[in-house]
């Protein structure tokens, strides 16, 4: 049983050297490609020399007894499977599934030939690693500005961050960089099937997925997943449109829009546009009153202005509101 124990962990050594180094080190490579059993068997018998594996002896190996070795040569088996797909997914095989993923959670229809397409272009642009850096070897641009491309499909920082996706933003991750890529309007375009290098040429076409604030001019995608999207100004002059939209964004949402009867007339006002106005109000009364601090006021002719501003108001009110 130690030897077997000696042997199991000699051969999980020699495996995690990598697929390519066992290949090397057998000599026979169609053992292990089409016959991983008979390598196994050949390994545990001690028949083939594993680079410095330890052999048991043929007695002991002999007196495992055939389901012994074949079980043995099963777990062989697995192992040498799994470091396979591991290094198969490592070096672009896996990407496939991850690519339509992204592509679905962008919203963005792929077919079949451009999933390979941009399989090849992650072969060329980093062998499928995803936290790989640009070579210093390579001389260019990046490189001399001590900015080198990075990641599964080599984006510099800056080029990353304009069309990196709202909580995906980690250069190194391969599938934050799929979103970048199915972010750029022209992406179809740009996609060079691995014949050539890349660089996106479009427009962000999502920013505001989960939501957010624009504070520059910009053309977005909205309403991606079939929702549809409120858009409100905050421009002071559109204030009333503003309130509006707002109280349509709650009834959207299922949030209770809470109303004040006022005056007993049975019109409902929107009190948040109501106490707006009325600050507006004492704003402007604050202003007339600094033009001029030696005025003395006369109380009744005050009181029929406030009195006619607040009709005034009240008017715009209801206006807003669409009662009028």
């Amino acid at each position: 049983m130690d030897g077997v124990k000696d042997m199991w962990s000699n051969t999980k050594s020699f495996v995690g050297n990598g697929i390519n180094k066992v290949k090397e080190t057998i000599t026979d490579v169609m053992d292990w490609v089409g016959k991983p059993l008979d390598l196994a068997r050949n390994a545990i018998m001690g028949a083939m020399d594993l680079g410095g594996l330890s052999h048991i002896p043929l007695d002991m190996a002999k007196g495992l007894g055939s389901k012994a070795t074949n079980a043995f040569a099963e777990k062989v088996k697995a192992l040498f499977k799994k470091k396979e797909e591991e290094e198969s997914a490592g070096a672009g095989g896996d990407w496939a599934p991850v690519i339509r993923k992204a592509a679905k959670y962008m919203g963005q229809s792929i077919s079949s030939e451009q999933v390979a397409g941009l399989v090849a272009q992650i072969m060329r642009e980093s062998g499928g690693n995803e936290k790989i850096v640009q070579s210093p070897d390579v001389v260019d641009i990046n490189t001399l500005s001590g900015n080198p491309a990075r990641g599964l499909l080599q984006y510099i920082p800056q080029t990353f961050d304009a069309y990196k996706v709202a909580g995906h933003g980690n250069i190194n991750n391969g599938y934050h960089q799929l979103l970048a890529f199915f972010n750029n309007s022209n992406w179809e375009n740009d996609l060079q099937y691995g014949k050539s290098g890349w660089g996106p040429r479009g427009h962000r076409i999502r920013g505001y997925f989960n939501g957010g604030i624009a504070r520059t001019p910009q053309i977005a995608s909205l309403a991606e997943n079939g929702y549809p999207e409120v858009i409100i100004p905050t421009e002071p002059s559109k204030r009333g449109r503003a309130m509006a939209l707002l109280n349509q964004a709650k009834q959207m949402l299922g949030v209770k829009d809470e109303r004040n009867h006022v005056g007993g007339s049975g019109e409902s006002q929107d009190m948040a546009l109501l106490v707006s106005l009325m600050q507006q109000q004492n704003e402007l009364l604050q202003a007339i009153l600094a033009k001029n601090t030696d005025v003395i006021l006369d109380g009744k002719k005050m009181n029929k202005e406030l009195n006619n501003l607040n009709r005034t108001q009240e008017r715009n009110t209801r206006r807003n509101l669409g009662y009028i």
